[in-house]
């Protein structure tokens, strides 16, 4: 998990300014084997060491979600995730069912 320095920790090292990301790794050294709720191990640029958990946030990852097209569709039985629909020529696969829509109704997203 990615987080992010919310103190100075520049007497450990000097590159460890508020700010600077590294990557929790758990237990590492003396203090995080010890008390592992207070402390936890960040692995940082160019140093590793145990800090505070209070001396951190968390870095919170943009993912780029990519959706096919949508398409709802009539049917008495619900649509399963990679069933084929043959629209206009074309088939796409099923990824997920979005919503329901109406009684026979289904709001999928495809894949090609």
């Amino acid at each position: 998990m990615r987080v992010k320095l919310k103190k100075d920790l520049t007497r450990y090292h000097p590159s460890l300014k508020v700010g600077t990301e590294g990557e929790a790794i758990g237990l590492y050294g003396k203090h995080s084997r010890q008390n592992p709720k207070a402390f936890v191990g960040v692995k940082f640029p160019q140093h590793t060491l145990d800090v505070l958990r209070s001396d951190l946030e968390r870095v919170m990852e943009k993912r780029e979600v990519k959706r096919g097209p949508q398409l709802a569709i009539q049917s008495d039985v619900p649509p399963k995730r990679g069933m084929v629909v043959d629209f206009g020529g074309m088939e796409f696969r099923v990824e997920s069912i979005q919503e329901r829509l109406g009684s026979d109704l289904w709001l999928v997203n495809l894949s090609a």
